[in-house]
């Protein structure tokens, strides 16, 4: 549950970073 949880983190963060980077 706790790995779970992380790695949603660790995707939403690179997903944000790979947004902006496009922007």
């Amino acid at each position: 549950m706790m790995e779970k949880l992380l790695v949603t983190l660790m995707t939403r963060r690179l997903f944000i970073q790979t947004k902006i980077g496009i922007l």
